[in-house]
């Protein structure tokens, strides 16, 4: 597991903030979702939102939960999830050894 840290309180923020509208978006997908693969990515998405929250301890930052859950919101391939993709990415660029 590789750890950072230092946490940026507003890079936090915005994770969390992001991580809400993600919620919110995957319920719609979900109710408008007709294939059955991406019905089951979106619940694999869904059911593995607490990687997002247990990446930021208080050690730090878990940097592979946070690519691992950036690489399930790759596999989507849902432009509306762009936003929180970005917020990752940033928070593991700012992070990185």
């Amino acid at each position: 597991m590789k750890q950072s840290n230092s946490i940026d309180i507003n890079l936090l923020f915005d994770t969390l903030l992001a991580v809400s509208e993600l919620s919110l978006k995957l319920n719609f997908l979900l109710k408008n979702a007709q294939d059955p693969i991406k019905i089951t990515k979106i619940i694999n998405v869904m059911s593995n939102l607490t990687l997002i929250s247990s990446a930021y301890t208080e050690n730090g930052i878990d940097i592979d939960s946070l690519a691992l859950f950036r690489s399930m919101i790759n596999d989507l391939d849902y432009p509306e999830l762009n936003r929180l993709n970005h917020i990752i990415n940033k928070a593991i660029v700012a992070h990185k050894d």
